[in-house]
């Protein structure tokens, strides 16, 4: 007998049954039982219950849900509206949390995480992270997000977020676990990620390591300045991590880019206040996030010029940021 992706079926030799979520080869398939475990069955182990269900977007109810609700999701929006049980599915981010964040989304494979998305993401956006093949969809249901809010200049540093992402892989083969969603004007699997209730909390509970942090003075290196100009200072700060912290053990990476960024927001309002020439960060190269971020945060002040920093002296690893 033919078996497909979707189809129903239970066991000849034991009781209970679930719902073929992958075709491993021409003699077993991968069922995700009613339990909510996925195992390998011989074909001959199998009987099918009915055949895959289709189902529209008619069928579905669409309840009353408005983009004002503060969460964070994970979507699974169906490329094909007309067929929800074998439709490819796009993975979607959406940030209605009220403020931008930095995330990572990691797999499960061989007991190991794998990095396979990440990006700076603004508060009421969705962001369209990849495109799931239906045979594949078994692979993204233990995934870990994290995140690092960083938005507003005003707001006191929060901790890292992290939440684990379990899903049985039968919810994908149900038309009632697809509803609309505002965020995509679509219907989809949502799974949230933190609700209203999650995202108050962590503002509540200021992050103690950073705000400590905070209140450490660090050197700054003051140039000459110029004869024309010489009551206002240019001075410069070296963000790299290891200029700001002597002991790493123990925090996590999250922490320790929350830790540069304060450092960066402190220095530059105190630039400010102060009426400097201009200041000049030293972010280093790396994979880019320190620097994104940092350029982020510019776009929110008033009154300053920021661009690279001289390329002779800092390769392309600061940025200097001119007040008026």
């Amino acid at each position: 007998m033919d078996f497909k992706i979707g189809d129903r079926v239970s066991f000849l030799n034991e009781k209970g049954g679930g719902i073929v979520v992958s075709i491993k080869d021409k003699n077993t398939v991968v069922v995700s039982e009613d339990d909510g475990f996925s195992t390998p069955y011989a074909i001959k182990q199998l009987v099918k219950v009915h055949q895959s269900v289709t189902a529209t977007i008619h069928d579905l109810q669409i309840p009353n849900v408005t983009n004002e609700v503060k969460l964070i999701s994970l979507l699974f929006v169906p490329k094909d509206n007309t067929n929800l049980m074998s439709s490819d599915l796009d993975l979607q981010l959406v940030n209605n949390s009220g403020c931008n964040f930095y995330f990572e989304l990691f797999q499960f494979e061989a007991n190991k995480m794998l990095l396979f998305s990440s990006a700076q993401l603004a508060d009421g956006m969705t962001h369209f992270v990849k495109t799931i093949k239906r045979e594949e969809v078994e692979a993204y249901c233990n995934l870990r997000f994290q995140c690092l809010f960083n938005s507003t200049k005003k707001m006191l540093p929060m901790h890292p977020f992290a939440q684990q992402v379990n899903i049985k892989a039968s919810k994908f083969y149900k038309h009632t676990s697809y509803t609309f969603s505002p965020f995509v004007a679509n219907v989809a699997y949502s799974n949230v990620l933190a609700n209203a209730e999650d995202i108050e909390r962590m503002k509540q509970q200021p992050l103690e390591l950073s705000d400590q942090l905070i209140d450490k003075e660090f050197n700054v290196t003051e140039k000459k300045s110029k004869p024309n100009n010489y009551l206002r200072k240019d001075v410069e700060v070296d963000l790299h991590i290891s200029e700001i912290l002597e002991d790493q053990i123990g925090v996590s990476t999250m922490q320790l880019l929350q830790i540069q960024l304060n450092l960066f927001k402190k220095e530059l309002e105190k630039a400010i206040h102060l009426n400097y020439a201009s200041i000049t960060f030293i972010h280093g190269i790396g994979k880019g996030v320190l620097k994104q971020a940092i350029l982020k945060e510019l776009e929110e002040y008033q009154g300053i010029k920021y661009y690279p920093a001289s390329f002779q002296k800092y390769g392309s690893g600061a940025t200097k940021v001119e007040i008026f």
